[in-house]
């Protein structure tokens, strides 16, 4: 018991003995009772990967750190990690002058970023945040537009009502086709599936590209008529194993249409998640992809290197971004691979080579067009130019393509066993 007989304190934030809330951060629950829960070691991989969707100024901001790169020195992020694209959905990063923003295009070579108003944002969109929106997605290291579309949960929470969310949603999706129709838009939905398919279905044209981020509608039919209508639409998930109908869904949705991503700091993987009361929850994170590609594997049947090697195919056809290895004297990310925005017939030829095999691991790297400070100072109307009209003949060719590659590449999954430094297994503990 506590001093006189007295109980020991409980802190109200975290629910464990011993300290209040006062003095309860995130980095003492986590150290502390950290004995109290051991998260499993990242699931065995070769294949290199991108974590396609999260939000690097919140999970810098929920570690109080000022840049990415403290961040990364605070968690285990797996050497197999080639890179990410953070979306920037919040107005108030948005309008700000965003050192964040500015440390990722100066620093962080392996690092892409999307922009859009999320649905919770909504009732802020005036013509200051739209001018603001066509400025970054035309930037080039932005490779999307996005998060946007609709979320009833919003207004019971007190944010954005469902017809301002709507209107932002279409207004949204209109300027992404007439000002970067070559890059694909992120889509959010929860709640009101009905609304949220219907809504997609009639205004979206059929070629446009679609990354659905964290789809949780748990209906294979609606899932199906969108890979129908859309042959450039991706599916993401960061919950797979949580009801069987959400199994059913990640099993109806092909190899060649699925992507990775963390969704971090937010809704962290079942597996790590500690049981009520032993400790804080970790945040999200770029890391914890592996674990996400498991449960995606386990539903399909497969390895978990066969569904990496798929979403980063997937992820060059919908985002333009090939995983590369790193120069001998540094680049990327600091780790073994590095990424690369291509365009025109540069991106052609790397989809092309995927009928072949690995982009990575046994086939040639495309000449290198511009480097990356060249890329960043260069125009922004010329690349978005470019990029639109690159994209616009890959998304005729991607589905016949797509279909020819995962199906020869597909075979040889899980049976390369080259002694090449790309085919090395690596087992990580956190």
């Amino acid at each position: 018991g506590g001093r006189g007989g007295r109980p020991p304190p409980v802190c109200r934030r975290c629910g464990i003995e011993g300290h209040t809330a006062a003095i309860c951060t995130s980095e003492q629950v986590l150290t502390t009772h950290a004995v109290s829960f051991a998260p499993p070691k990242v699931p065995a991989h070769r294949e290199p990967y991108i974590d396609t969707h999260c939000h690097i100024d919140y999970m810098c901001e929920g570690a109080r750190v000022p840049v990415w790169a403290a961040f990364k020195s605070q968690h285990a992020i797996a050497p197999t990690c080639a890179g990410v694209i953070c979306t920037f959905c919040d107005t108030t990063a948005l309008l700000s002058s965003f050192s964040q923003l500015d440390d990722l295009i100066v620093n962080h070579p392996d690092v892409y970023f999307t922009a859009g108003l999320h649905p919770h944002n909504s009732r802020y969109y005036n013509e200051r945040v739209e001018g603001r929106l066509v400025e970054l997605v035309t930037h080039p290291r932005c490779v999307g537009w996005g998060e946007i579309g609709l979320d009833v949960t919003s207004e019971k929470k007190g944010g954005s009502a469902e017809a301002e969310q709507a209107q932002c949603f279409l207004r949204q999706l209109e300027l992404a086709a007439a000002v970067c129709p070559g890059k694909p838009v992120q889509i959010h939905y929860r709640g009101n599936d009905t609304k949220a398919l219907e809504a997609l279905l009639e205004t979206a044209a059929p070629e446009t590209k679609l990354h659905l981020h964290s789809w949780g509608v748990p209906d294979v039919a609606g899932t199906k008529r969108l890979l129908a209508k859309f042959s450039n639409a991706f599916f993401g998930w960061t919950s797979v194993a949580e009801t069987a109908k959400m199994r059913a869904v990640v099993a109806a949705v092909p190899l060649e249409r699925l992507i990775l991503e963390t969704d971090g700091p937010y809704l962290l993987p079942k597996a790590l998640r500690p049981p009520k009361g032993a400790a804080l929850p970790p945040p999200n994170h770029p890391g914890n992809i592996p674990f996400i590609a498991a449960a995606v594997a386990d539903v399909k049947g497969v390895s978990i290197d066969r569904v990496l090697s798929h979403a980063r195919r997937n992820t060059l056809a919908l985002y333009s971004l090939l995983i590369e290895k790193a120069p001998a004297n540094g680049g990327g990310g600091g780790g073994p691979w590095t990424l690369r925005r291509l365009e025109g017939a540069e991106l052609d030829a790397a989809l092309a080579s995927t009928v072949k095999g690995s982009t990575t691991a046994g086939t040639p790297s495309p000449p290198r067009a511009t480097s990356t400070s060249s890329a960043v100072a260069a125009s922004s109307a010329g690349n978005t130019n470019d990029a639109s009209a690159a994209n616009q003949e890959t998304a005729s060719a991607s589905p016949q393509r797509t279909k020819a590659s995962m199906a020869a590449a597909a075979a040889a999954d899980d049976d390369d066993a080259s002694d090449d430094d790309e085919n090395v297994t690596y087992v990580f503990e956190d």
